[in-house]
């Protein structure tokens, strides 16, 4: 089996070395946001490839998947033939480094700020010739940004869950920290020492936030166990539903989705 995998990928290689047209850029985007980032620009038709996390806008479901977020397969990214794979992490970087020996150009960088944004905005626009459209995305950032920043500080609290069991948080410099400190609300754990961390009933009981931002799949129980004891359960201050909301990924629509949550927790 190892024999077979070998030659497969060695055809690979072989394959990948055939030449494509001068101009031609071919992109595999390993991240979901990134992927939207290429479409909002107008550079749809320069992708040829996606993770299976890749689902928006809708038309990239038709592209070819390289396998899962993180943990994209090789053989399938070379078998594409790109000229540019572009992600925000790996967990094998021995991807990466294969990949660049093979002449591939690859681009990895995490998108967890609006700084991060800005580049990758900038550096996708500069290759796929749309600097323009990348400039009027900056531009339409900062606008809303503006709205952001006039808002009226809120006097509420929140905790942003990002596990259920165990119960883990988001602490300072996190993402979701990020998006709290642009609706001007309080993160309960943005004193903690680590970005995610694991906490105690106890520590939770002590937190007593006025929402609770469920990020995963369900929702805390308001009868049962200690999400009971939690007023803000107990009192449906949850925000739920919004493990795949685009403020989990920094893309186009991220700041516009702040935007609706800081509607949502003023209710």
């Amino acid at each position: 089996m190892q024999l077979f995998k070998w030659i497969l990928f060695i055809g690979l290689i072989a394959l990948a070395g055939l030449p494509a047209a001068a101009d031609e850029l071919r992109i595999v985007s390993l991240s979901p946001a990134l992927t939207e980032i290429v479409c909002h620009l107008g550079g749809e038709e320069l992708l040829v490839g996606r993770t299976a996390a890749c689902d928006y806008p809708k038309s990239v479901r038709q592209l070819p998947s390289v396998g899962r977020f993180g943990t994209p397969e090789i053989e399938r990214i070379v078998s594409l033939r790109p000229t540019l794979v572009i992600g925000n992490d790996l967990m094998n970087h021995n991807v990466a480094r294969k990949l660049r020996e093979l002449g591939i150009e690859v681009r990895i960088r995490q998108i967890n700020s609006l700084d991060d944004y800005r580049y990758w905005v900038d550096f996708i626009g500069q290759k796929t010739g749309r600097r323009k459209e990348a400039q009027a995305e900056l531009a339409r950032m900062d606008r809303q940004l503006a709205e952001l920043a006039a808002l009226p500080d809120s006097r509420s609290s929140a905790l942003w869950v990002v596990n259920a069991k165990p119960l883990m948080v988001a602490g300072p410099g996190s993402l979701p920290d990020m998006v709290m400190k642009l609706m001007k609300i309080k993160n309960v754990a943005g004193n903690a020492n680590n970005e995610y961390f694991k906490c105690s009933n106890e520590w939770l009981l002590r937190s007593d936030p006025d929402w609770v931002i469920w990020a995963v799949p369900g929702s805390p129980n308001a009868r049962r166990g200690i999400w009971s004891k939690v007023a803000a359960v107990r009192q449906d201050q949850v925000i739920k539903n919004i493990s795949r909301s685009p403020v989990m990924r920094p893309g186009p629509r991220f700041l516009e989705n702040v935007l609706k949550l800081r509607s949502a927790l003023a209710r």
